[in-house]
């Protein structure tokens, strides 16, 4: 791909004078950024790729995660490239980088071009999705706000202008406050949003979420805009905080999935997006959700994140609906650049692993899933198969998917004690294993 160093001065003067503005009055510049754009500024990335397709968009996202590149000071001082290399051999393919600034500066800008660089440099899909705080809760009136989305946008698509179509924007991160269930003013807010994308982008993927923190529920208000455009779609989103494991009549309660109330708080939601999408023609993403309630007790134990997380990953999958976790950091320090084994208020290793795939077990040879790892997918395995694995008398933590059952033996020919783990074990406690049966129960 080829890149052409920019001139930090001007990219700095440019992108001061498109976004230093009141927050409700941006300056409408669209001639001036363009002849600005064209006389000084080259972009960082070249189009490599022709227009993708909503749907077809959708279908190359994968999982990704949301992440803080863009909206906390620690995240933008710690980011760098080797993170996102990292994701992508991982498995993941988009980022969602949520943005909070209402006006962004001129090192703001040039730091998140580089965020974005780097994403499509490492064939990962960026996403950008505004916060959009002040439309929430302090534009003085609907035209204000309306005015403030319009012109973020129109602002931002400028600087975006002829990078490659891997780039989306995701209008709202979601909607509370104010508007967060005037789901006529939001499509209202729309109409206006796309336009002035259009203006510079005419065939770049757009999202749209429904009111009411992107409740899938509320797809059935949402009015995409556009006549016959085939680079829009919606995000929807639940479990954006967890599951809720306290009160079993919680539209989000799940503690190990062994109810059927509990599943169908997963798979109801899907089926509502999956009916909407039919209805409409249009594809969608979810954007966020959690594997634990890191921010709400973290009452999850890992174990517990594993079964929710698989059940997740799979109904989304066949729903073939793409999907963001919430957060990188509770999976990778980005610091060290290194994956979690687990921490406290982390996924960590065990999580990642069945998101990745969630038809195999994962071996570790140290406890609290550290050391060497191996995936197993259902089968047996005696003293033959461990050995060309290296873990033969060598496991000490198992990570369980969820409706999965492993079978271990202290000797070989699977006989000798037998144990049975239905649940992800961070500690086999001394147990010698000299070969193992995993099953997939399908029970559900």
């Amino acid at each position: 791909m080829k890149k052409i160093a920019i001139p930090y001065l001007l990219l700095a003067i440019f992108s001061l004078s498109i976004f230093s503005c009141s927050k409700d009055e941006i300056v409408e510049n669209n001639t001036t950024a363009k002849n600005a754009r064209a006389n000084t500024t080259t972009k960082t990335t070249e189009i490599s790729d022709g227009p993708i397709t909503a749907i077809n968009y959708a279908n190359n996202l994968g999982k990704g995660f949301d992440v803080a590149w863009s909206e906390f000071t620690k995240y933008m001082n710690s980011f760098n490239e080797q993170s996102v290399v990292d994701y992508k051999n991982a498995g993941f393919d988009h980022v969602r980088i949520r943005i909070g600034d209402t006006i962004p500066d001129a090192a703001f800008i040039a730091r998140l071009k580089t965020q974005v660089d780097y994403c499509i440099a490492h064939d990962v899909s960026p996403i950008i999705a505004y916060q959009a705080s002040y439309v929430e809760n302090d534009a003085p009136s609907e035209t204000a706000a309306k005015r403030h989305l319009a012109n973020w946008w129109r602002n931002m698509a400028t600087e975006f202008q002829g990078y490659s179509h891997k780039l989306s924007f995701n209008v709202l991160v979601e909607i509370s406050g104010t508007y967060g269930t005037n789901y006529t003013a939001v499509n209202g807010f729309y109409v206006d949003v796309l336009a002035a994308i259009r203006e510079t982008n005419p065939d770049r993927v757009v999202i749209f979420p429904p009111v009411k923190l992107s409740d899938p529920l509320n797809l059935q208000y949402l009015q995409i805009p556009g006549t016959n455009d085939p680079y829009t779609m919606a995000e929807w989103h639940f479990y954006a905080a967890g599951p809720n494991t306290i009160d079993p009549t919680n539209k989000k309660y799940w503690l190990d999935g062994s109810t059927a109330q509990e599943r169908l708080n997963v798979t109801g939601p899907i089926q509502t997006a999956k009916e909407w999408m039919q209805t409409t023609g249009y594809a969608t993403w979810v954007g966020a959700w959690m594997a634990g309630n890191y921010n709400k007790g973290n009452t999850l134990t890992i174990p517990d994140q594993v079964g929710f997380a698989t059940f997740m990953t799979r109904e989304l999958a066949k729903a073939n609906i793409p999907w963001s976790i919430n957060t990188d950091d509770k999976f990778y320090d980005m610091v060290t650049n290194t994956w979690y084994d687990t921490t406290t208020d982390a996924a960590g290793r065990p999580v990642r692993d069945v998101l990745v795939d969630t038809e195999k077990i994962s071996l570790y040879s140290g406890s609290s899933y550290s050391g060497t790892s191996a995936r197993l997918a259902p089968g047996n395995y005696n003293k033959t198969e461990l050995s060309n694995l290296g873990f033969f008398t060598n496991i000490n933590s198992i990570m369980v998917p969820f409706d999965f059952e492993v079978r271990v033996y202290s000797k070989v020919g699977f006989t000798g004690t037998e144990k049975i783990y239905t649940k992800t074990q961070e500690s086999l406690n001394g147990f010698v294993v000299r070969s193992m049966k995993v099953i997939a129960l399908n029970n559900y």
